[in-house]
């Protein structure tokens, strides 16, 4: 203690506590900086990952397409929609979908009743596919759908995205945390 006056006394300064307010000061800046770049992932370079995964794996795909518009689509009798389990399908294809990260599909009539394939089949991604931060993929089988149109690019503005692939393909994505 350093003594002021007659009965006043006064305290040093004490550095290792002007030390510890700096140092918490700066690792809170660096956890804002943290949180706020995490939580505003780059979209778009999702997006092009995913379109070049999409790419890399078109042919395993369209493949599975074929098999299933064979078992499944004409068993169907499209009076509501069909969810099916990846488990419930033969081995070769359910080998090929859990590989993809594809845990179910949907079978759905075509909303617009355009095409001889009045049907549309939606891969439902559970794994890869950057799903993580994306929150919801869907690789979407589409005859006859414009969305489909390679190079096509639909934003609501929001959190909805859809990429069209070309030859009746379109990836579906949606970012909305809820």
């Amino acid at each position: 203690m350093i003594k002021a006056g007659k009965n006043e006394q006064r305290k040093a300064p004490n550095v290792s506590s002007n030390f510890m307010t700096t140092l918490k000061q700066i690792i809170l800046t660096i956890l804002t900086v943290c949180v706020l770049t995490s939580c505003n992932p780059n979209f778009e370079n999702l997006f092009i990952e995913n379109i070049e995964h999409f790419e890399l794996n078109r042919a395993a795909l369209n493949n599975v397409i074929v098999d299933i518009e064979k078992t499944t689509v004409k068993n169907w009798d499209r009076r509501k929609d069909l969810i099916i389990q990846v488990d419930s399908l033969n081995e070769k294809t359910k080998k090929t979908l859990t590989d993809l990260g594809i845990g179910s599909i949907e079978l759905t009539n075509n909303p617009n009743a355009n095409c001889d394939k009045n049907y549309w089949i939606t891969l439902n991604v559970v794994d890869d596919w950057n799903i993580r931060t994306l929150r919801v993929v869907q690789l979407v089988y589409a005859p006859c759908d414009k969305n489909t149109e390679k190079n096509y690019h639909y934003s609501d503005g929001y959190h909805r995205d859809i990429w069209g692939q070309g030859d009746n393909w379109f990836i579906y994505t949606d970012t909305d945390l809820l």
